[in-house]
């Protein structure tokens, strides 16, 4: 810290005071107050032209201030109509769509009321003939399992039906060997066997 140079009665003290402006001058007191005056005069001939810059400073940027406030004003005032438009038109949009929702809300509650009764109709008829199907099925599976059986042999009808089949099969065999033979030597039926003798 700087400490101030003591000054004493009578004599002149220099106290280095620094300027507003950028430079080294420094200011000699005198003493008394001719000395005070002085110093005033001196402070006033310089902080004159900065005060005066100063105002010309503040009065341009409240200028400025102004111009930009009235420049914001007139797009607000620009921007205010249509904002105004397309809050009406988003009310708009808005009451439409919510209507439309209120129609549809209506017209499916209608349309379930009516299909109700139907629906209920539809379901019972669906149960009955679910209830027929699987009658037929049940039907048809024991009908099966009993074809199954009598095809297999393991019921006393099955062993009787697949005996006949046998004989049937073995008849077939043996009115293919008769047609056979008679087809080589169709005599045979009026003489009989070749080589045997005839019965007397």
């Amino acid at each position: 810290m700087r400490r101030s140079p003591v000054v004493l009665p009578g004599q002149e003290a220099r106290f280095a005071v620094p300027l507003l402006e950028d430079h080294d001058d420094r200011v000699a007191v005198p003493e008394g107050a001719d000395g005070v005056l002085a110093r005033l005069r001196r402070l006033d001939r310089e902080v004159g032209p900065l005060l005066a810059s100063l105002k010309q400073t503040s009065d341009t940027a409240r200028t400025s201030l102004e111009e930009a406030t009235r420049q914001l004003d007139r797009v607000v005032s620009g921007l205010q109509p249509e904002a105004s438009r397309l809050m009406t038109s988003l009310t708009e949009t808005s009451d439409t769509a919510r209507g439309a929702v209120r129609d549809m809300s209506g017209d499916v509650q209608k349309t379930l009321a009516r299909l109700g009764p139907e629906l209920a109709a539809l379901a019972k008829k669906l149960e009955g003939v679910s209830d027929a199907a699987r009658s037929t099925l049940e039907g048809a599976q024991a009908t099966l399992q009993g074809v199954d059986g009598a095809l297999s042999g393991e019921v006393p009808l099955g062993y009787q039906m697949k005996q006949t089949l046998q004989e049937l099969a073995a008849a077939a065999r043996s009115l293919r060997a008769l047609a056979d033979a008679l087809e080589r030597n169709p005599e045979s039926l009026l003489v009989g066997k070749p080589g045997a003798q005839p019965k007397r």
